[in-house]
């Protein structure tokens, strides 16, 4: 049945003296609620054994939900051998699978797979704000030690068939949020603008291997009359402004691209960009304009095509943007 939590407040009295008092104030939750919420197993076990509720929601809320939200894997496990039902949702309409969108919870979205919970109901799923469980997971703050785990998570949740063309209020995809290829959220921007507008101060993520799978699979490109912009805000990732200034057959290469250029940042790439530059006088390789010419005819088909075509590997490699560390 539903307890009584004792929660602290903190009162002001007239003279603006600070005071601590011990007031109770009802909430909906459960002992089965609370030990699942905390990886209290033993606790929760022995509360299934003697008959506990396993799908209460006096809150709306299950302990399946809590144990999810929490990133009790163990908790979750054991609930769903005691009968939990996969699918409950909660007041939010979410189910459990739709919030395992934390570091942490790859393991119980394995349990709840293994259980059977509903693949597309539950990851079409939208909170308020208009995000499923991929875009929840993708929109997470993405510290480079958090890259794998949450790169684990979105591929589970793709390949167990979470829509990638859902987009939240803002019309943001899970593209735009990690950052489909040319959707434009509210913004105008497509992905490969979100990602561009990162790469200063996501200078650890390797935006340059994003801006080349966009431009793989088909992605707008850039205006090239904001190529000047681009080489002065990404700068500090040569081989981003390698993959992207590749996508065009030539480049209209001024002084002002040169005096863009931080000094500091041309000193510490001096070969990449005296490379660059050096294309002022001379025009882009045969190489580079055959590549551009067979990418142009392939658009939006590279990935599938030219791993079929019996080329050498350095071919197909520079057919699909390798980086070389210089512009020929």
């Amino acid at each position: 049945m539903p307890s009584t939590q004792p929660k602290l407040k903190y009162l002001k009295s007239s003279n603006c003296l600070g005071l601590w008092s011990l007031t109770y104030e009802q909430e909906l939750t459960t002992p089965l609620h609370i030990t699942a919420g905390r990886g209290f197993t033993q606790c929760l076990r022995h509360l299934l054994m003697w008959g506990a509720r396993v799908d209460l929601a006096p809150g709306g809320t299950t302990a399946l939900h809590e144990a999810c939200e929490e990133c009790q894997p163990e908790c979750v496990k054991l609930l769903l051998q005691h009968g939990a039902n996969p699918n409950a949702t909660n007041e939010d309409s979410q189910m459990p699978l739709h919030v395992c969108t934390e570091l942490d919870s790859l393991e119980c979205a394995k349990h709840l797979l293994a259980f059977g919970a509903l693949i597309n109901a539950a990851l079409k799923l939208q909170n308020d704000e208009g995000n499923t469980a991929l875009n929840a997971a993708c929109s997470q703050p993405q510290h480079c030690a958090s890259l794998e785990h949450y790169s684990r998570v979105c591929h589970m949740l793709v390949s167990a068939g979470a829509d990638i063309h859902i987009s939240d209020a803002d019309k943001q995809t899970p593209l735009h949020m990690a950052s489909l290829v040319n959707e434009m959220d509210y913004g105008g921007d497509a992905p490969m603008h979100n990602i561009l507008k990162a790469v200063a101060y996501k200078k650890n993520h390797e935006s340059e291997r994003i801006v080349q799978a966009l431009l793989n699979y088909g992605s707008i490109r850039v205006w090239p009359g904001a190529l000047p912009k681009v080489l002065k805000y990404c700068c500090t990732s040569p081989r981003t402004i390698e993959v992207l200034f590749n996508a065009y057959d030539r480049l209209k290469i001024t002084e002002a691209w040169v005096k863009s250029l931080p000094p500091e940042v041309f000193q510490k790439h001096r070969e990449f960009y005296k490379s660059l530059f050096a294309l002022m006088q001379t025009p882009r390789s045969l190489q580079h304009l055959a590549r551009h010419r067979l990418r142009t005819f392939l658009e939006g088909h590279l990935r599938n095509v030219i791993p079929k075509l019996g080329l050498p590997t350095f071919l197909k490699n520079d057919l699909m943007l390798a980086f070389r560390d210089y512009m020929h």
